[in-house]
Parts: structure tokens; sequence; C-alpha cells
């Protein structure tokens, strides 16, 4: 995950991978005494995903309602992007996608929105998985791909409670 830099005689780090989040920021260190750490002062810092999902989901609802998955994929890339989105399958639950454009052009600072209803299948943990996947990016909405550009994919990955029915029992005085 990290790449190690010697300048004069200080060791600096340089993140390699991906980001988890898409604001993230951190602190880090290296010394040959100490090793690798965390720390509050040093090498700062700050990375930004320029393309990625958000999904809202509540923390719990009942079986047999319909649960409305939300996701937004946001584009802060200098380039339009068409996107794909996607929940993945499972047999916990069944989905349909009401509301979205798949192939939806999103331009620089835009966003796309998707809604699902779904209906669980079980009870208790339910993991939700939904990814925005870029088909295309260019210049306009309507231009070439751009061969430069590298396709972007972004995964959530979510929990959400599905609890049982609870019924009061009702007592009838005669």
């Amino acid at each position: 995950m990290w790449t190690k830099r010697l300048l004069l005689s200080i060791s600096l780090l340089g993140l390699i991978s991906r980001a988890k989040f898409q604001l993230t920021e951190g602190h880090a260190t290296l010394s040959e005494e100490t090793g690798f750490g965390m720390t509050k002062h040093s090498a700062n810092f700050t990375t930004f995903l320029p393309f990625f999902m958000e999904l809202s989901l509540p923390y719990s609802f009942i079986r047999g309602e319909t649960l409305v998955l939300k996701g937004v994929a946001r584009n802060y890339m200098k380039k339009c992007a068409k996107v794909q989105a996607t929940l993945e399958n499972t047999n916990a639950f069944n989905a349909e996608l009401k509301d979205g454009q798949q192939g939806a052009c999103i331009c620089t600072n835009g966003s796309a929105t998707y809604t699902w209803e779904a209906q669980a299948n079980i009870i208790g943990e339910l993991s939700v998985t939904v990814s925005a996947e870029t088909t295309q990016i260019s210049d306009t909405c309507d231009g070439p791909n751009d061969p430069g550009q590298s396709p972007r994919k972004d995964t959530v990955v979510r929990t959400v409670t599905v609890e049982v029915l609870k019924y009061e029992p009702t007592v009838m005085i005669r």
C-alpha cells in the first residue's frame, strides 16, 4: 500500500493504492528506529476519489415491508462519464430498480440517483452491495471515449437489520 522514498535523511511515504473512502485523511511517519506509525504530526496526506457511489439505508426495517435503497453516483472528474449502477443479486432479498437511468451521463460536479425497492427473504443482518461503474469517459456526453482515461468503479457494502413484525396481543372481554 505504501512506497518509501528517501529524501536527504528523511523517509517519505507515498500512497500507491486506491483510498478506501471518498475523502481520507491520515498522518504517517517512518523511521529506522521505530518503523512505520500513525501520528498527529509528520507527513500529512489527504486523498479524494473523483468518482464514487453513496448509499443511504435505514438502520433496520421490518420483514414484509418494502426497503427503499437510494444510491447516488458522483462525478468530480474533469470529464463527463456514462455510468452503470448495479445492486448485487442475492438470495437474501428481491430488488428492482425503480428510478434511475442506466448509462446516465454525469458531467463534472454532477450526480445521478438510483432507487431500488427490495423485499427481504431473511431475518437478521442483510448485506447490501451497490456499485457504480463508468462505461465511457469523455469531454462531452456525446463525445468519443477518451483512451487516456481508465474505467472507474466504486462499490459500497452496507448492512441493514431485518426485524420480525411484532404483534401486540389484544384482549377481548365479553
